[in-house]
């Protein structure tokens, strides 16, 4: 199984939450293609760990987030809302693409070409050190068990362009299907699996 890495969608494991800048599938730690009965396991989750009522002396910070998740689930957890919502964000996606596309940076004129092509350049090697770097971040979170079910649930579907279906009992159990190929795996193998791939990549 190869891996889809791409880095700047799991940067939300190591930064800020920041709500402003987040999709109702960000705040819940989600992809856009997750199952609904994955939507229903992360808000689940979330829900057991920021609810005012099972944190003694919750900030306001707590408070928001959990009205953030709140209103996430509202909309992810039913079926009409998430189809009108993806196409909202699908418009709004293709709005960003076609101003970028007529910026005037893209007509620069030749005497600039050089310069900005070397700059490029430049910023390809140092966003590979960057990715190093956030690997090895990943890596050294999953080994202190400072990640929990959802966002390696979440991560191992970035990493390896799969959804994840989770099997509910009294010790959770992953599955996916991949082509021919499906396998089942449990949570230790499934954040030994992340592991490997993350330690390879660096």
């Amino acid at each position: 199984m190869g891996l889809n890495f791409t880095l700047g969608a799991v940067v939300c494991f190591s930064g800020a939450f920041d709500v402003a800048t987040k999709t109702h599938y960000d705040v819940l730690g989600l992809s856009p293609l997750a199952e609904p009965e994955v939507v229903r396991a992360a808000y689940k989750a979330l829900a057991q760990k920021y609810h005012p009522d099972r944190r003694r002396g919750a900030s306001d910070d707590s408070t928001a987030r959990m009205a953030n998740i709140n209103v996430a689930y509202a909309v992810l957890g039913d079926a009409q809302k998430r189809a009108a919502y993806d196409l909202q964000l699908q418009r709004r996606a293709q709005t960003q693409a076609q101003r970028t596309s007529a910026s005037p940076s893209s007509h620069a004129s030749p005497g600039h070409a050089g310069a900005a092509h070397a700059s490029q350049a430049g910023g390809t090697r140092k966003d590979a050190r960057g990715d190093t770097h956030r690997y090895a971040e990943l890596l050294a979170k999953l080994e202190g068990n400072r990640l929990d079910e959802m966002q390696i649930v979440h991560l191992f579907e970035t990493l390896f362009g799969v959804n994840l279906k989770i099997h509910e009992g009294w010790v959770n159990s992953y599955s996916y299907r991949q082509g021919k190929t499906h396998e089942h795996l449990s949570f230790s193998a499934l954040k030994h699996r992340l592991m490997a791939a993350l330690a390879e990549a660096q």
